[in-house]
């Protein structure tokens, strides 16, 4: 019974966010159509913070964190559990907490590595890490729940595209990471966007069809 209620509860909150994902991406782009001249391929997203409207940055990182974890219990309730499930589900709380740590330490684009420059480097790092790790654990349970079977080759694709582009980074010389960073960044971004918002989709029309 307990669970049925939590299932209930998470699963009106994560129909709530279902939009989030969508509405991160809308506030991204225009923080980069309000800065001409901003290099998208050279500077990161965190860099969108320092400059004009970075306030829209800044809320769009939130509202994604804020959306993960509303979904992380949703899905731990609408997922047949098996061996993994809790460890993803906490892993993907961990991240939720490391957006929100992103967007309330900035970074900066001096050199001077202050308190709030290693916070937001270690959130992003984490980010980074949970995304493929929670992908992975979350397997055993989407092949044996049939509710979720179709989305578990799906799952292990975008984590191991996630594993290669964190390789990709962390081998990247120098010179290369200081222009493509940007570039690097976003299509990992968007690799983790979709990954969300297929899972609250699905995730939504279980709800829905409990109804």
């Amino acid at each position: 019974m307990f669970k049925n209620r939590c299932s209930r509860i998470y699963g009106v909150i994560a129909i709530k966010r279902l939009s989030s994902p969508g509405i991160f991406v809308l506030m991204i782009v225009a923080a980069h159509l309000l800065n001409s001249g901003y290099n998208w391929t050279q500077y990161t997203l965190s860099h969108l913070a320092l400059l004009r409207y970075g306030w829209l940055e800044t809320a769009a990182v939130c509202i994604f964190g804020l959306f993960i974890l509303s979904l992380a219990p949703g899905l731990y309730s609408a997922i047949q559990p098996r061996i993994g499930l809790r460890s993803a589900v906490i892993i993907l709380i961990v991240m939720g907490l490391a957006f929100l740590m992103v967007a309330a330490f900035k970074t900066s684009d001096s050199d001077v590595v202050t308190m709030s420059v290693l916070i937001h480097r270690g959130a992003t790092v984490i980010i980074a890490v949970t995304f493929p790790l929670a992908s992975f654990l979350m397997l055993p349970s989407l092949r044996l729940d049939p509710r979720w079977r179709g989305l578990a080759v799906y799952c292990a694709t975008a984590g191991i595209i996630s594993v290669v582009l964190d390789i990709i980074a962390i081998s990247m010389p120098h010179e290369i990471q200081t222009i493509m960073a940007g570039l690097w960044e976003r299509i990992s971004a968007a690799n983790g966007i979709v990954w969300f918002q297929v899972f609250a989709v699905r995730l939504f029309n279980i709800h829905r069809a409990t109804q």
